[in-house]
């Protein structure tokens, strides 16, 4: 990535700002807009889908307040026509990277989950974006090969356990946005990847300003709601 001499653009569940998120068509939008990988969210459905969903429920893309963990798969369909499966968004994004975004998933969702990875011969395209030490180390369990990206917490030091589960990104917040703990990341061999914009706690980086903070920072990457503004806006760092 430092070749590239400007941070990776991660499409934030494609490009939801112009196409609903996790779908087809934003994850299409987000590759033709001129992300360099694109970023998802996985579930598995009642009868055992794993599909492209954020949340663990279709209340806010849907408007149906129903688990997705307790429909099946052509049930949810029937709710969101767009709802991917995950070995469609493989599929869809062959060749491409990805960032799959486990949450907090349990042994059986990951049990779930490689196993479509390591199918479609996406392993080595792939980063599992891992919550917590303890999920990261159940995905190091199943792959000594899976790429893992963990979170580096406030107030804490995750680089020793990274270090020792083989992960190869740590996932900054604002709080870590600074020259200082960006340095120490890199100096400890981690890729960096901004999950937010400077000082926001909750929402991408998806404008210009907050986008030339992240380069300016010397982050690795940025997940942004905007991969087509970020693309355009880090031409000139090229």
């Amino acid at each position: 990535m430092a070749s590239l001499g400007r941070p990776l653009v991660i499409g934030h569940r494609g490009t939801p700002t112009i196409a609903l998120e996790n779908t087809r068509e934003s994850f299409r939008r987000a590759i033709a807009g001129g992300a360099d990988a694109v970023e998802t969210d996985v579930h598995v459905t009642a009868d055992g889908h794993v599909v492209c969903l954020h949340d663990d429920n279709l209340l806010r893309v849907a408007g149906v307040a129903a688990s997705i963990g307790q429909l099946r798969f052509e049930e949810a369909r029937a709710h969101l026509p767009a709802l991917l499966r995950f070995s469609d968004f493989l599929d869809i994004t062959r060749g491409f990277p990805v960032i799959v975004d486990v949450k907090h998933a349990t042994a059986a969702d990951l049990d779930a989950f490689i196993p479509v990875v390591i199918k479609r011969d996406a392993l080595s395209r792939s980063l599992f974006s891992a919550y917590t030490p303890d999920i990261a180390r159940l995905i190091r369990q199943r792959s000594s090969e899976a790429a893992i990206g963990t979170f580096f917490p406030e107030g804490g030091d995750c680089l020793d356990s990274a270090r020792k589960l083989g992960a190869s990104f740590i996932r900054v917040l604002p709080h870590d946005h600074t020259a200082q703990k960006i340095a120490s990341i890199r100096d400890a061999g981690f890729g960096t990847i901004a999950v937010a914009a400077p000082l926001s706690s909750f929402k991408t980086a998806s404008d210009r300003g907050a986008l030339r903070q992240i380069a300016e920072l010397q982050i690795d990457s940025v997940i942004t709601d905007t991969p087509e503004l970020a693309a355009a806006v880090y031409r000139s760092f090229s």
